[in-house]
């Protein structure tokens, strides 16, 4: 199984991240991200966004394009996050 297979394979796990992963649609702080994911996943918190977030990063499926800002972070995915999400079949939802 190659990288982008097997990270597509770990994105569609778990309806939270795979809720996260549906409405990254373009550059977005998490609590917009908290609040557009909860029509997928009823009971994610602002915590579980933040802890997916770190996680996604840390496989370089998104980045944080104002990383030294204190507040309103956007995140936004990578371009191997584009190409894992489009691989994997997660349909971005309308905004």
């Amino acid at each position: 199984m190659d990288q982008v297979s097997e990270l597509g394979a770990w994105l569609k796990q778990g309806c939270q991240r795979h809720a996260v992963a549906r409405v990254l649609r373009k550059p977005m702080t998490p609590n917009e991200i908290w609040q557009a994911a909860r029509g997928f996943a009823p009971r994610i918190q602002l915590r579980d966004v933040w802890f997916l977030l770190r996680q996604m990063q840390a496989k370089e499926l998104v980045q944080c394009l104002n990383p030294n800002a204190v507040t309103g972070k956007l995140f936004t995915y990578s371009d191997l996050g584009r190409n894992v999400a489009a691989t994997a079949g997660i349909t971005l939802a309308n905004p």
